[in-house]
């Protein structure tokens, strides 16, 4: 699983990369507001974690060895902060969206918070979590939710 995930994280890392880059060229710079700017940086920042956790096992930051899990956990914390910048302007048009936004950061930074601090994986036959469980049924129950009022709402 631990090559899986790597090999995954730096797949995603590399289509963040191309994802972002390729909006800010195809839209043009002047055209992204700040908010979406800050977004895009910030994802950047997430890609390149993610790259970095698909090539390199342990890393050295400021003395300390760092391992693949512990920067993965970081760039999804990145991961959720960016796209709640970039999709801020989009809470504007339709105010559920704002709540859609929040669920999904919270979904994001929940999973970048437990692979930061739990280790490689979170095996929850052996070891379970009863606030682990609760927090994700609770969040996909939350997401459920909010995909339901999103499609049933009127534009």
């Amino acid at each position: 699983m631990t090559r899986f995930q790597r090999l995954s994280a730096l797949v995603v890392g590399i289509g963040l990369f191309a994802v972002y880059v390729g909006g800010v060229v195809y839209v043009g710079l002047d055209a992204v507001p700040t908010t979406t700017s800050v977004g895009v940086v910030i994802s950047l920042l997430a890609a390149s974690a993610y790259v970095l956790t698909g090539v390199r096992e342990r890393t050295r930051v400021r003395g300390r060895s760092v391992s693949w899990h512990q920067t993965m956990g970081v760039g999804t914390i990145l991961l959720a902060l960016g796209w709640f910048f970039v999709s801020l302007p989009l809470v504007t048009s339709r105010p559920i969206l704002g709540v859609a936004i929040l669920a999904g950061t919270g979904v994001l930074l929940f999973a970048g918070y437990e692979e930061l601090t739990d280790g490689e994986h979170v095996d929850l036959e052996t070891e379970p979590s009863r606030m682990g469980l609760v927090a994700v049924a609770a969040l996909v129950a939350l997401a459920i939710g909010i995909g339901v009022a999103l499609f049933t709402s009127s534009p």
